[in-house]
């Protein structure tokens, strides 16, 4: 990056998002409240890093509300992104991506065009197990990544397929999920160090 670029971000780190953060959870802890960032491309806190960052400087009230499709189309491995966040994921959204090679061949994924113009964008939120490669058997490890990494929380399904009916494409994320989502809690649990 360009240095000019730098001390703009540094700006915004230090005097505008740290800051900001700082008052809210301070706020928030007085209250029983924790916060989850939705990580995304055209955000401060974008990936792992940023959101470890910022967690960091502020303390574990805020973590991730990792959303899978957003890591997908800025080529980041989701399953991966899960394990990084180990112990810092507050709420997981199932929604999936697809890259349009076609598109995003000559003009890269950096897309900032609006949903509405799914066949000129680079990447288009879709309906689960539409877009990233491996279908069901992908969410399954994706599942058992983010159990791995602590999460057992809700999984909320959000759709913003603009190519597919809402309740359909609800229905079939659902169906989905209903073969690998896991109901009960591990057997095996290792022993206390």
């Amino acid at each position: 990056m360009a240095p000019e670029t730098q001390s703009i971000l540094e700006h915004q780190w230090n005097d505008v998002a740290l800051p900001y953060w700082s008052d809210l959870v301070g706020f928030a802890k007085g209250h029983g409240v924790r916060f989850a960032v939705e990580m995304h491309g055209q955000q401060l806190v974008y990936n792992a890093a940023t959101l470890l960052r910022l967690r960091e400087a502020v303390g574990d009230t805020v973590g991730a509300n990792l959303d899978p499709s957003h890591p997908m189309w800025m080529g980041v491995d989701p399953r991966l992104l899960a394990r990084e966040l180990d112990g810092a994921v507050h709420h997981v959204h199932m929604k999936d991506a697809r890259i349009e090679p076609t598109v995003a061949g000559v003009h890269g994924v950096l897309d900032t065009q609006t949903v509405d113009r799914a066949r000129s964008r680079a990447w288009n939120y879709v309906t689960l197990g539409h877009g990233y490669p491996g279908g069901a058997q992908f969410w399954s490890q994706f599942l058992s990544d983010l159990r791995a990494s602590g999460y057992d929380g809700l999984l909320s399904i959000e759709h913003e397929d603009v190519g597919i009916d809402a309740l359909e494409g609800v229905r079939q994320s659902v169906e989905l999920l209903r073969g690998i989502v896991p109901v009960g809690p591990p057997s095996w649990r290792p022993a206390e160090v």
